[in-house]
C-alpha cells in the first residue's frame, strides 16, 4: 500500500486505464486535429501506446515514461511549449487535453514505481 492506500496491482491497473483512455481519446479526435495523414497517425500512436502498455504489463514504468515523455508527447504538444514543427496533432484545444492526460498517466506512473 502506498500513502494513498493504493496496493501495486491497483496502481498498475490504474496506469492501463489511462493508456486506454488517452488512445481513445486520439482515436476520437476528428481527421482536422491532425496536420495530415489523420487514419496513419492515429494507428502510429496507437501502436506507440500499446507499446506503453507492454512496458507497463513488463514492469518497466520507468521505461514507459520515457516513451510517453520522449516519443508520444512530442507529436502533440506545440501550442502546450513544445516544438510545432514535430507535431502530429495541431488542434490546440486536442494538444491541452492530451498533454493533460500524459502528465496524469505519468503522475500514476510515478506512483507505481513508489507502490511497486
Amino acid at each position: 500500500m502506498d500513502e494513498e492506500g493504493c496496493s501495486c496491482p491497483q496502481r498498475i491497473a490504474r496506469a492501463k486505464s489511462l493508456v486506454e483512455n488517452l488512445n481513445n481519446s486520439i482515436q476520437s479526435l476528428p481527421d482536422s486535429a491532425f496536420g495530415k495523414n489523420a487514419n496513419q497517425r492515429k494507428n502510429a500512436l496507437s501502436n506507440k501506446l500499446n507499446a506503453v502498455l507492454n512496458q507497463i504489463n513488463s514492469g518497466d514504468y520507468q521505461g514507459a515514461i520515457d516513451k510517453l515523455n520522449d516519443d508520444i508527447k512530442p507529436k502533440m504538444d506545440g501550442c502546450v511549449g513544445g516544438d510545432s514543427g514535430d507535431d502530429w496533432i495541431t488542434d490546440c484545444s486536442a494538444q491541452e487535453e492530451l498533454i493533460k492526460a500524459i502528465s496524469e498517466l505519468i503522475a500514476e506512473l510515478n506512483k507505481t514505481i513508489k507502490a511497486c
